[in-house]
């Protein structure tokens, strides 16, 4: 009979483990479905934040964009109007110098005399259609760069600077 009761103990002793094995596994299980559910859940309010931090940043950005693009715009606008101004008054100039040199050419000559007024005319109508495109090119430039910087500051500004 002994012997049944070292077995019936063996066995009582062998459920009691089996019994707090699964126990343990359970409560594991559960602790592991518990921390990954909570850590999903942070995740995904982690993302959301981020995804809000990233587009209130995109907005600005494009705001930002369009500010210094129609900065930039306004600033070759007024480039373009005085450059229309500047060659309507140089050709007027050139008008009004030929018709006095015409009054004043009192010679009466068959042969066409040349001043080189107009060839000078010309020449400072190309230097001042240079010179605006010269300064369309830097407003571009001044443009881009700052948009540029812009970029930077507010990729530094998401990330943190390191």
């Amino acid at each position: 009979m002994q012997d049944w009761g070292k077995i019936a103990l063996a066995f009582f002793l062998a459920v009691c483990v089996g019994y707090g094995i699964s126990w343990h596994n359970n409560r594991v299980d559960s602790a592991y479905e518990r921390g990954f559910s909570e850590a999903v859940t942070e995740s995904q309010v982690a993302y959301e934040a981020d995804k809000e931090q990233a587009k209130k940043a995109s907005d600005k950005l494009a705001r930002d964009n369009n500010q210094l693009m129609k900065e930039k715009d306004d600033k070759i606008h007024n480039i373009e109007s005085e450059l229309s101004a500047t060659v309507d008054r140089l050709r007027n100039e050139r008008k009004s110098r030929s018709s006095a040199s015409e009054g004043s050419n009192t010679a009466s000559s068959d042969s066409p005399s040349c001043t080189g007024r107009e060839l000078y005319g010309e020449d400072a109508e190309f230097l001042v259609r240079e010179a605006a495109r010269a300064e369309k090119v830097r407003e571009e430039r001044d443009y881009y760069y700052s948009l540029s910087v812009k970029i930077k500051n507010q990729i530094e500004e998401f990330y943190g600077k390191d």
